[in-house]
């Protein structure tokens, strides 16, 4: 089970800190979609896309995105969370400050977790249904 996990965590890392799309087709989503959680998720792009290019962007992305969020505590967007935390473990990481890196990636880690377990449980309840 750790095994798994830990797979899909670095898997999930990976595929988020490296896919970035066309920085215009981001940001016409951000500016376009009615859709929160699209909007959110083209602002998490966007965020990625300037990590390693221009912080302050990247930063003011994460700070939108985060100010969306905001809105939901009801633990529908919990995984668009956890890619925040990422987004931004990453970025202080790239800024050199480890400790809030590490904070953010062990909030990623306990909304994945928290995410995983209750699918798990969701199952074994059905399958005994």
């Amino acid at each position: 089970m750790k095994k798994t996990f830990v797979s899909v965590l670095l898997l999930f890392i990976t595929v988020f800190t490296i896919s970035a799309q066309d920085e215009s087709v981001l940001f016409e989503n951000t500016e376009q979609e009615q859709n929160d959680s699209a909007r959110i998720s083209a602002l998490l792009e966007l965020a990625g896309y300037y990590t390693y290019t221009d912080t302050s962007k990247a930063k003011e992305y994460l700070k939108k995105s985060e100010d969306l969020l905001k809105n939901f505590d009801d633990g529908r967007y919990d995984l668009l969370k956890a890619i925040l935390y990422n987004k931004k473990g990453t970025l202080y990481s790239v800024s050199g400050d480890y400790v809030k890196a590490l904070e953010n990636y062990h909030k990623t880690i306990l909304l994945l977790y928290d995410i995983f377990s209750e699918k798990e449980s969701f199952k074994k309840v059905n399958n005994s249904v």
